[in-house]
């Protein structure tokens, strides 16, 4: 069945500073837990955006973050935000290189294959003060051993990688409720829409679709499954 859909926005400004604690990044003012949840692809693709040219405290945090949850993100729905999310960066070619050496980071996990064909450039490298000043702190301190091989060229400690600065998985999992249910049935649309479903169980197919961001059949099987299953449990 058809998945493919994804029509909201990137987000920018209080919109997504209400949104970083929400989605597990301890940064901003936001609440820990919101009503309905935001998705976690728009988040994490909007962070980064906002984070070039030179925010690395921003960047920083969005790094470790996808090094403790990109298992449970909808890859493919990241991929179709990243061209929208493109337009709306300061440095579209770092923006690029970024995600190409996230995905060569995470090569492991072969929903990043399409990602890290994204930028097929010369190497870029990650400095406030130029690239000989880059080159200079690569051969001084060393390289990012998550971006090594890439072609994005991190100096050692110029993204600092530490576990407090973002939410554990148990605790996304206490106050999520579409990442509890992508641990149940993986990170897909309809984990998504079931999710949504335990929040509001009147949605209709349309406001279901609207809401998780797929196409108005998958909603509607993840409707008429769990009525169902629903059923069954009664029974």
């Amino acid at each position: 069945m058809r998945e493919r859909r994804c029509t909201s926005p990137v987000l920018a400004g209080d919109s997504l500073e209400g949104s970083l604690r929400a989605a597990g990044l301890r940064l901003g003012r936001g609440a820990e837990s919101l009503d309905p949840p935001p998705s976690l692809e728009h988040v994490i693709v909007s962070a980064v955006a906002a984070a070039f040219p030179h925010d690395y405290r921003l960047l920083s945090v969005a790094t470790t973050w996808l090094g403790v949850h990109a298992p449970r993100l909808h890859v493919g729905q990241l991929a179709r935000l990243l061209p929208t999310a493109e337009k709306a960066c300061a440095d579209a070619v770092r923006f690029r290189a970024y995600w190409a050496g996230v995905a060569y980071w995470l090569r492991k996990d072969n929903r990043w294959a399409k990602i890290a064909r994204m930028y097929p450039g010369p190497p870029v490298y990650l400095s406030r003060l130029g690239r000989d000043v880059a080159r200079a702190a690569l051969e001084h301190k060393g390289e990012d051993p998550r971006f090594a091989g890439s072609r994005l060229r991190v100096p050692l400690g110029m993204l600092r990688d530490r576990g407090a600065d973002v939410a554990s998985p148990e605790a996304m999992a206490m106050r999520h409720s579409w990442y509890r249910e992508r641990l149940r049935q993986g990170p897909t649309y309809r984990a998504d829409c079931w999710a949504e479903l335990e929040r509001d169980p009147t949605m209709n197919a349309a406001q279901l679709a609207r809401r998780v961001g797929c196409t108005y059949p998958v909603a509607h099987r993840a409707i008429q499954d769990r009525k169902i299953a629903t059923a069954s449990a009664a029974a």
